[in-house]
């Protein structure tokens, strides 16, 4: 069989200019995929429609002139609207066809989605790679689709024989769709195959991160474990867990290596949840990059709980130049409440420790948050701007499905934003006693207040050697702060 992966079609109106300086990374659940269907013998192809800048009807035209027997397309919330109308389109086109979906948003509300969107055929839930072996070895031999975990699908399928033996307890929604019992989490990530980075377009030239968040390039971003053992109610968990599996340090290089040598990489940014979870791993990467002296910088995401001064400092010596830490808000109660796991005293000792080491400091806010005052907030800016900071991402709180503030807000009767509006630059929600002006209004001072600062000026004066860089970003940062978001 022949199949083809494919991201949702390119929708610049979600991020608008902020396009241009954003982070474009490359789809690695989709190469890890690809990399598992080739390896079991399928012909198999990646369309990374927003890398290749590729709109519906380029889309369309590509996927089908591939002539794929089966389609898979990964989507986030923000992107489903859009995984659907290619869905769509690709029917018309090839009525045959058979469209799977997965990704977070699918993962983290099934039922809804394969009601709302009747293009797409089987909808695949958690992490895909064991699922999708199963599924074609049902499908190729005509097996019943009910005996692979994972899977939400519509009966009748076009196996219909197999109907009446489905057990009573997978159907749902009136017996309009069957929904599997969801797959084991895959606990070795080392027994995935490397991802079939070779069918991606040029790694140099079509990813990287947004241009605040690298110091080298070409710059590729990697994810080098799964799971969160953090219980913010603000996050979705649904995908990978709070059960942390991780590739081991041999995988990591392995990975590395192969970028380095045939795609050209200097630098890597570690996407992981938190990759200090283990502490153990961490310092055995580092003590190979140090002790084979490889030439590589590299960035992460930690949290403030999880780093020590010792830590950080071998961090900073294996090359790490820039950590980012989710502080969130800068009131207690409300971190409290949103079940963060820190304090705002660790917060200060881990922005310490890191700064004395060297490292550059990104941190993510978030404002609008249920149980957000006016004194919270005061005290989020006063954190942003006391702070030590380099970069900061500040953004309104989204309740993104499948997370426990969704629930909850659904709970009180609060109206939930368009799936396609959940883009954290939007604003979406509004917690009691707020009117919208004053939280865009916030948001807006908050970020004029941190950038136009000079030493933060300064600061990337320094990094950015290009004048054409701190040209683009100044330009965006005035049309952002003019813009209605």
């Amino acid at each position: 069989m022949k199949i083809l992966f494919s991201t949702a079609p390119l929708h610049k109106e979600i991020w608008g200019d902020l396009a241009e300086v954003g982070s474009l990374l490359p789809p690695l659940g989709l190469c890890y995929l690809a990399a598992v269907t080739r390896e079991l013998g399928h012909e198999t192809a990646i369309l990374d429609c927003y890398a290749e800048k590729i709109d519906y009807s380029l889309a369309v035209e590509r996927i089908i002139n591939e002539n794929p027997d089966i389609v898979g397309i990964s989507s986030t919330t923000q992107e489903i609207g859009a995984a659907s109308l290619l869905a769509r389109e690709l029917k018309k086109k090839k009525p045959a066809l058979l469209v799977l979906i997965g990704g977070v948003h699918i993962t983290s509300t099934p039922l809804e989605t394969m009601k709302r969107y009747p293009d797409f055929d089987i909808g695949f839930i958690g992490e895909g790679e064991a699922a999708m072996a199963a599924f074609l070895k049902a499908y190729e031999k005509k097996e019943p689709l009910w005996s692979v975990s994972g899977l939400i699908f519509r009966c009748p399928t076009r196996m219909s024989a197999e109907m009446d033996n489905i057990p009573s307890q997978y159907y749902v929604s009136n017996e309009e769709l069957v929904m599997t019992p969801r797959m084991g989490a895959i606990s070795d990530l080392d027994t995935l195959p490397i991802p079939a980075f070779d069918l991606l377009p040029e790694l140099a030239t079509h990813y990287s991160p947004a241009i605040t968040n690298y110091k080298r390039s070409p710059v590729m971003g990697l994810v080098s474990s799964r799971g969160c053992p953090g219980q913010c109610t603000f996050c979705d968990r649904s995908m990978f867990g709070n059960r942390i599996r991780m590739h081991s340090v041999g995988r990591i290089m392995e990975i590395i290596d192969l970028l380095m040598n045939k795609y050209g990489i200097r630098e890597i940014n570690f996407y992981d949840d938190t990759l200090v979870a283990q502490r153990s791993r961490v310092i055995e990467l580092c003590n190979h990059l140090i002790e084979n002296k490889v030439d590589l910088t590299w960035s992460c995401n930690a949290r403030v709980n999880l780093v020590n001064p010792e830590l950080l400092q071998l961090m900073a010596k294996a090359g790490c130049w820039q950590i980012s830490y989710g502080i969130e808000s800068g009131e207690q109660a409300l971190l409290d409440s949103l079940k963060k796991g820190i304090t705002l005293e660790q917060v200060e000792r881990a922005v310490k420790w890191s700064k004395e080491v060297g490292m550059q400091i990104k941190a993510y806010y978030i404002i609008g948050l249920p149980g957000e005052t006016r004194d919270s907030l005061r005290k989020t800016k006063e954190s942003i701007l006391g702070l030590p900071l380099d970069d900061i991402c500040l953004e309104f709180f989204t309740p993104f499905p499948g997370t426990v503030l969704y629930d909850q807000i659904v709970a009180e009767g609060v109206p939930i934003p368009d799936w396609e509006d959940m883009n954290t630059l939007k604003l979406t929600y509004i917690p009691v006693g707020f009117e919208e002006k004053e939280l865009r209004d916030a948001f807006k001072d908050i970020i004029k207040r941190f950038y136009l600062r000079p030493r933060i000026i300064y600061g990337y004066m320094k990094r950015f050697a290009s004048p054409g860089k701190m040209i683009l970003l100044a330009r965006v940062f005035f049309d952002f702060i003019r813009s209605k978001h």
